[in-house]
């Protein structure tokens, strides 16, 4: 008999879809997010994603922890800017 009661690697990959098909965020909230986000890192040092997720109270783990802002731009431009 097989106890399936541990961690599971694609539990968090539907969570993930399911976040983003939730939410959204406007073009220009994000357009002034972005101008803020520079101010931001100098206090704060986040990351480029890291920041998105903190300010628009997102769970996305892959963008959470992308060090490259080129790459976290278009993941933010793909799933979450309507």
């Amino acid at each position: 008999m097989i106890s399936n009661t541990g961690y599971s690697v694609f539990a968090t990959k539907c969570v993930t879809d399911a976040a983003h098909e939730l939410q959204s965020v406007n073009y220009s909230d994000y357009k002034k997010w972005c101008k803020q986000y520079t101010f931001n890192a100098l206090k704060t040092g986040h990351r480029f994603g890291q920041d998105f997720c903190m300010y628009f109270d997102i769970t996305d783990y892959i963008l959470y922890y992308t060090n490259d802002p080129d790459r976290a731009d278009k993941h933010i431009k793909k799933y979450y800017i309507k």
